[in-house]
């Protein structure tokens, strides 16, 4: 600011500050880039500068004072910005200097609705040019907004105009869904940005690169010339006032424009509608089932003059609605992240972009009622970062309960400490899975303990235990019972079963089936008794016989007193065979004996009938044969040739033996020891 004893010239001091009256003027502001930073601008007063800029070009304009209100203290440094008015504004003022007309003096605004289109070749318009738009704040034409996690895009009007770049909208909005491309399109010297649908359709028509240009809410034909205009924060500020004609209750204009063009409100309903609604959020309150949730709209219907806004160039809007039955606040950034208090109190907070909250000290939060929170990507939540010796709890009051669920992914819990697990009951539920989908629940390089637990059950379709080391269960009973098969295998080591008392298996089995094979592809099977009072039975036929005695039709046994082969079932089915391709060696210190009850007694070298045979029939005659030949009868044959001995002799042949008697004895008792 110029020193006040540098403009008190002697020679001024009679006419200074209206000492004999006030020159009063009015004007528009063409510059408002003060380089003091003072909020000096410099106008174009009428009457007092020609609207030829070949004469007077805006750069030769004296810089005008601005008189701020009270609440800035304005030399002393502290208040507020002394910004506000804009290239285009109408202002009225007077000269400090007074009819030197070199030191202005703004004392306010004047209000108005622009009816044409600056042209900023003459004075009394904004002398803005498009090209320029890089160096001056206007607000976007669009938030092309997604529902991916990415964020959004806010369209700028491009300064290179119809050499600019196409755009194709791609978020989650009613130009996405159409396939519409916003381009600019130079008409009678005019550059519109219009958004047209994949059909052709126009969507939207802007002007772009006015003297207004979105600050003021414009309709144009279609040759793009301006048929209504109104400066966008009275378009805010109030909808619902009643414009009459002939006596007949017309459409607003205002709110008429508001609804076709108005950003705004437009985009956070439609957001509303197609971004953040139908928001999965399972969760019961009482007897009632909530399944989802959305934004709620915003039910804006301002009347003025109850609403209070400040909207800035770059599109930022600060609201204080004061209309009864929709008193609101809201706070909106150009990019339509806004935070809003709706008529209820209910607080409303979108953020198109992301969003970071930092607090060096401690938070607290206080909900009487519920929390619902969705996030549509990852959660990271990471407790005492600060690695401060620290108890984090998640705790559900009385008569509440805990449920996490994933759709088809996994759950991992880690702890490099104790894992806790304490319970009243240990429930596993059942998983319903599709034909296409697995589960696995794993739990990997931590050990498992489980303490004081009353029972513990599992029930599955299938269940695996594998382990690399010893997998140990300890019980005071051990049941297992299963539908299926049961599978004890080990690929490298052994399995083995110990037990203090006894183990039993029993198998039901199927008739005329297997009903249990153990198969050994390498070593040998081993089986032993370390009591010296114990042994070894095997046995087919029922041990414990109801209301009887034991059944045991064939058994095998090994005792401390020898080895024992029995068979029960009588002849012609029972019996014990012993077959070997090979060798068959017995070998004792003692006697060896075979006996039979009944029946016969043989061995055969060769087939039967066909080889040599030693045998024992049922009447206990012995038989030594082959198949030429049997002992008894070569036997019987010598005896009868013997008592039939005859002799030659000098004088005829002899007589028969004279102990014939004794060879016939002696075939007697042949017969009772041998047979043919």
């Amino acid at each position: 600011m110029e020193r006040i004893q540098d403009s008190l010239h002697l020679s001024d001091a009679q006419d200074f500050m209206g000492k004999e009256g006030f020159v009063w003027w009015y004007g528009v502001v063409e510059d408002r880039k003060d380089p003091l930073y003072l909020g000096r601008v410099k106008v174009r007063c009428i009457g007092f500068h020609t609207d030829d800029k070949s004469e007077i070009p805006t750069d030769d304009l004296p810089w005008a004072q601005v008189i701020l209100p009270i609440t800035s203290a304005a030399m002393s440094g502290i208040g507020q910005s002394p910004t506000g008015i804009v290239e285009g504004s109408h202002v009225f003022g007077f000269f400090r200097d007074s009819h030197e007309a070199q030191e202005p003096v703004v004392l306010g605004t004047c209000i108005g609705i622009p009816s044409t289109i600056a042209n900023r070749r003459r004075g009394f318009f904004d002398p803005r040019k498009y090209k320029e738009r890089k160096k001056y704040p206007y607000p976007p034409l669009f938030t092309d907004r997604r529902n991916d996690g990415t964020g959004a895009t806010i369209v700028d009007f491009d300064e290179e105009g119809p050499d600019g770049e196409d755009y194709a909208f791609t978020g989650n909005n009613n130009f996405a869904e159409r396939n519409a491309i916003l381009s600019y399109v130079k008409r009678n010297d005019k550059v519109m940005a219009n958004v047209t649908a994949d059909d052709g359709t126009l969507l939207y028509s802007q002007q772009a690169y006015s003297s207004f240009p979105n600050e003021n809410y414009m309709r144009f034909d279609q040759d793009a010339g301006l048929v209504f205009s109104l400066p966008s924060t009275n378009v805010n500020a109030g909808t619902r006032i009643n414009f009459t004609k002939q006596k007949e209750n017309s459409s607003n204009p205002v709110a008429s424009l508001h609804s076709q063009i108005g950003r705004i409100n437009r985009e956070i309903n439609e957001a509303a509608q197609t971004i953040h609604t139908n928001i999965p959020a399972t969760f019961s309150l009482g007897n009632e089932t909530r399944k989802n949730f959305q934004m709620p709209r915003s039910y804006v219907n301002p009347e003025y003059p109850f609403n209070h806004v400040q909207y800035t160039e770059s599109g930022h809007l600060f609201e204080l609605d004061d209309t009864p039955g929709f008193e609101r606040i809201r706070l909106l950034h150009r990019s339509l992240t806004f935070y809003e208090i709706d008529n209820q109190g209910n607080k409303i907070e979108n953020v198109v972009g992301d969003s970071f909250l930092f607090n060096d000290g401690d938070a607290f939060s206080h909900i009487i009622g519920n929390e619902v929170k969705t996030v549509g990507g990852a959660l990271s939540l990471i407790l005492n970062n600060r690695r401060a010796t620290t108890n984090n709890t998640i705790k559900v009051g009385e008569k509440g309960s805990l449920f996490i669920e994933t759709e088809s992914g996994d759950i991992t819990i880690k702890a490099r400490g104790t894992l806790n697990l304490e319970a009243a009951n240990f429930n596993t539920a059942k998983i319903p899975l599709d034909s296409a989908s697995s589960s696995d629940y794993s739990i990997g390089d931590r050990n498992i303990k489980f303490t004081k637990v009353p029972n513990f059950t599992v029930e599955s379709d299938n269940t695996e235990y594998q382990t690399k080391g010893e997998y140990t269960i300890g019980a005071s009973s051990l049941t297992t019972s299963v539908e299926g098969d049961i599978i004890l295998g080990s690929t490298l080591g052994s399995v083995n079963l110990s037990a203090q008392r006894s183990v039993r298996e029993s198998i039901t089995g199927l008739p005329f089936a297997v009903g249990k094979s153990v198969s050994l592809l390498l070593g040998k099977m081993e089986h032993s008794v370390l009591d010296p009072t114990g042994g070894i039975d095997l046995f087919v036929g029922n041990d414990s016989v109801p209301f009887g005695p034991p059944l045991k039709l064939t058994s095998f046994s090994m005792s401390p007193t020898g080895v024992e082969i029995i068979s029960n079932v009588p002849a012609p089915v029972g019996s014990i065979q012993l077959t070997s391709k090979g060798d068959v060696k017995t070998s004792a210190l003692g006697n060896t004996e075979l006996s039979t009850l009944g029946g016969s007694l043989k061995l055969i070298k060769g087939l039967p009938g066909a080889g040599t045979e030693i045998s024992i029939n049922e009447a206990g005659l012995v038989a030594i044969k082959n198949p030429g030949v049997s002992l008894f009868t070569l036997l019987n044959e010598l005896l009868t040739a013997l008592s039939s001995l005859s002799v030659g002799t000098g004088t005829g042949p002899s007589t028969p033996p004279l102990n014939a008697a004794q060879f016939a004895k002696l075939q007697t008792q042949l017969s009772t020891l041998f047979t043919a």
